[in-house]
């Protein structure tokens, strides 16, 4: 299960290979407590080695000029590249109240029948 999971972090993948269920998995995780700690590195492994395959696929896609690719790596890689929102005092405005008893009433409809009618 340990090996397993150091390839591939997978909890269900690695309890078929092995031949047990899932229910036995956590039981076990419950019951062992070193069981559990292995199973966290093993599974730290498993996700480091599951990053690096991933990287690689996204610089061969950068390199074959998959745009999307460029665009994720630069909006996560490079501060020049991530959206930044800015508010400024002048653009902040009250939201009509309209508006707010609108989203409560499609958002919330059996509180919004619930609700004390609002005083003027």
């Amino acid at each position: 299960m340990i090996e397993y999971l150091e390839r591939t972090p997978i909890v269900e993948s690695a309890c078929s290979k092995i031949g047990i269920n899932r229910a036995t998995y956590y039981r076990w995780m419950e019951e062992f407590p070193e069981f559990k700690t292995e199973v966290d590195k093993a599974l730290t492994t498993g996700r480091s080695v599951v990053d690096d395959v991933a990287e690689s696929h996204l610089v061969s896609g950068i390199k074959n000029g998959n745009m999307a690719a460029v665009k994720f790596w630069l909006s996560n890689n490079n501060e020049r590249y991530k959206r930044k929102v800015e508010f400024t005092k002048n653009e902040m405005r009250p939201i009509p109240e309209e508006i707010i008893d609108q989203f409560f009433r499609l958002t919330y409809p059996k509180l919004y029948e619930e609700r004390e009618p609002p005083t003027s």
